[in-house]
């Protein structure tokens, strides 16, 4: 073999290699679309639009689009249930008490005035 052959050999060899180790590819997001619902003691009324979800590398990125909201500031927590049913508390229905707490597994301290304005159907 002559020592041409041998190395365009040995460089297709490499770039297959290096190649295979290379990503060529669009590194697709992680992004979730959540649905929100507008909630009463009656039950889980109409859409009022959707929260997109996603991972970066400074963390949980909330991106919302939302309609038929009130003017004025908002809010934005998590609950422990994926179900924003009404339920009973203190013998009185109640706008998607269903959801239970709000998820916080760390028991940070909770340092803002929480007043809920909408809430999630989001099965975890």
């Amino acid at each position: 073999m002559s020592s041409l052959f041998k190395l365009t050999a040995l460089c297709v060899v490499s770039a297959a290699l290096f190649t295979g180790c290379a990503s060529t590819s669009t590194s697709t997001e992680n992004v979730k679309t959540v649905t929100l619902n507008a909630v009463s003691a009656q039950g889980v009324g109409e859409s009022i639009g959707t929260v997109l979800l996603s991972d970066s590398p400074a963390g949980l990125v909330i991106r919302t689009n939302l309609k038929q909201l009130p003017a004025g500031e908002r809010g934005f927590h998590i609950h422990e249930n994926g179900s924003c049913a009404p339920a009973m508390k203190d013998g009185k229905m109640g706008a998607a008490l269903a959801a239970g707490s709000h998820y916080n597994p760390n028991q940070a301290p909770i340092t803002v005035r929480q007043q809920p304005v909408i809430s999630v159907i989001y099965p975890h």
